[in-house]
């Protein structure tokens, strides 16, 4: 994103909240968390910069396919904001797949 331009991001699940975290260009935030016994560990994240946000699911159970284990090679999810949307790295493949556009009107 922008030198100038600073991300509002709050994430949580049903069990943890991570907080409201202000996230300047360049910079990044993680966590880690081990899934629940039972497989239905949920994570989501609110993001907003400017005058534009996006709401959407960060981590979700995944029994029969492997769609965001893949991406994420089976352990690590980097989920990116660029000017035009938000993005999620697919390791293996050394690339950003474009997930979703940013909604105006924060």
């Amino acid at each position: 994103m922008g030198a100038s331009r600073t991300l509002v991001a709050h994430c949580e699940s049903l069990d943890d909240d991570l907080g409201i975290l202000d996230i300047s260009a360049g910079n990044e935030f993680n966590w880690s968390f081990r899934e629940n016994l039972s497989g239905s560990t949920l994570y989501w994240c609110d993001m907003h910069n400017d005058h534009q946000y996006a709401s959407f699911k960060v981590f979700w159970p995944e029994s029969n396919h492997s769609w965001l284990r893949y991406r994420c090679n089976y352990k690590e999810c980097f989920w990116i904001a660029k000017d035009d949307g938000i993005y999620l790295r697919v390791i293996l493949e050394s690339r950003d797949e474009f997930q979703l556009k940013w909604e105006p009107g924060w």
